[in-house]
């Protein structure tokens, strides 16, 4: 694990024809991070070594806002959602398009140009 920009962590893994995203486990409490860490933020340094893995990139919505008022560098309107993925876990992603989402709608997990989390809706 490198230091740097937390999404450059969870990039990429091409394997066959979808993306992986990086995670860690941990051995002592079982969860999973994204991004991947070298100590557990709930156990601490006295967790042991945690485990690097790749997750699926494909996940649900289990809550998703608007921003229409948003930070200097985005447009309004800014739509976030927390889309779960395997193992429990839960990463805050950015809209690709503007497909209507719902709780429970299924997503696809990519990476902008920024390294930023960007999910689209599949149909």
């Amino acid at each position: 694990m490198t230091n740097g920009s937390l999404f450059i962590h969870s990039i990429d893994i091409r394997h066959g024809n979808g993306m992986k995203i990086e995670a860690s486990s941990c051995s002592r409490c079982g969860q999973t991070i994204v991004p991947p860490r070298e100590t557990c933020p709930y156990c601490g340094n006295s967790a042991g070594v945690m485990t690097s893995l790749s997750l699926d990139n494909r996940g649900v919505i289990v809550s998703y806002t608007t921003l229409n008022v948003p930070p200097e560098e985005f447009s309004s309107p800014v739509r976030l959602a927390l889309v779960k993925l395997e193992k429990d876990v839960i990463i805050l992603s950015l809209a690709d398009s503007n497909d209507i989402v719902h709780i429970d709608s299924k997503v696809e997990i990519m990476v902008d140009n920024e390294n930023r989390f960007r999910y689209r809706v599949l149909k």
